[in-house]
């Protein structure tokens, strides 16, 4: 298996970055707390993850694959981090978002990952990153 360990930063690097968006973002949020369904729901959508008929997944590394995020704010005021797969297109990234007018996915079924509960309130207290 591919050793994924290349493509994470020191611990030093996060506080830094993680300081310097708290300074000059002090009301926004510090992060978002990720359910994994989402995450997941996004590998398959582009092919990364395959699950056969009963639940079980097979991975397959597709090198340079992405994800796109977009921040927003719902009509109760909370941050939002949203999460949409991506196609490689000739060197550029397309959003896979699928059209809710044609009848081939159900209302609501947009490729759009609603990643909903952002920090505060849902920090962990004792992290490293979370002064």
């Amino acid at each position: 298996m591919k050793d994924f360990s290349a493509f994470t930063i020191s611990l030093e690097q996060a506080k830094e970055w993680t300081g310097k968006w708290r300074k000059q973002n002090p009301k926004q949020s510090k992060g978002f707390l990720m359910p994994i369904e989402d995450l997941l729901g996004c590998l398959i959508e582009m092919g990364i993850i395959k699950v056969d008929s009963d639940g079980n997944g097979t991975v397959t590394y597709k090198e340079n694959e992405k994800v796109r995020t977009y921040l927003g704010v719902d009509t109760k005021g909370e941050e939002k981090l949203m999460m949409v797969g991506t196609k490689n297109d000739d060197g550029t990234y397309v959003d896979i978002i699928r059209d809710e007018t044609k009848e081939e996915k159900a209302p609501g079924d947009s490729g759009i990952y609603d990643l909903s509960e952002p920090c505060p309130p849902n920090c962990d207290p004792n992290s490293p990153i979370n002064p």
